[in-house]
């Protein structure tokens, strides 16, 4: 995941779109894992890509391609 690219706005409008909840819950599984990522560091701050799976949420190691 690059966080740079969540933007939970879309999903709202999404929502209010077609009315489909899929799109909420989709929302806060994203802000979970962003959530997560931030909760790994003492500052709070969040890496610029994550591996994100079902179950965890971890920053991508330097170098990685």
């Amino acid at each position: 995941m690059r966080t740079s690219d969540v933007s939970p706005e879309i999903f709202d409008t999404l929502y209010k779109t077609n009315h489909d909840r899929r799109w909420l819950s989709i929302k806060n599984n994203m802000l979970n894992h962003m959530v997560d990522l931030s909760n790994k560091h003492k500052t709070g701050l969040i890496p610029d890509f994550a591996w994100v799976t079902t179950n965890s949420t971890r920053p991508v190691q330097e170098k990685t391609i």
